[in-house]
């Protein structure tokens, strides 16, 4: 949308062609590490997630990025200020 500046974040930028081809900016990020979901939320108004662990193979990787995951980037985002969280679930 005009007027929006959009912040991608992506696990592993070799799977992210699909979004490199937007007008978004990619921020090469792992959602259970804190330091880099605090960076991912500086200066956003609204987060729109909808990360899912996808490691089949280590269902608790799957657990830590799916749960854990959405735990750090809500506190994230309410120590950032962010106004608006969407959860796609």
């Amino acid at each position: 949308r005009e007027g929006w500046q959009v912040r991608a974040a992506v696990h592993n930028p070799a799977h992210a062609s699909r979004v490199a081809r937007l007008p978004v900016e990619l921020v090469q990020a792992d959602l259970t590490n804190a330091e880099d979901v605090q960076r991912l939320v500086e200066h956003c108004d609204a987060i729109v997630h909808c990360a899912i662990g996808t490691e089949t193979w280590d269902r608790g990787r799957v657990f830590r990025v799916t749960v854990d995951g959405t735990r750090t980037l809500v506190e994230a985002a309410r120590k950032a200020g962010v106004r608006r969280l969407v959860h796609l679930s």
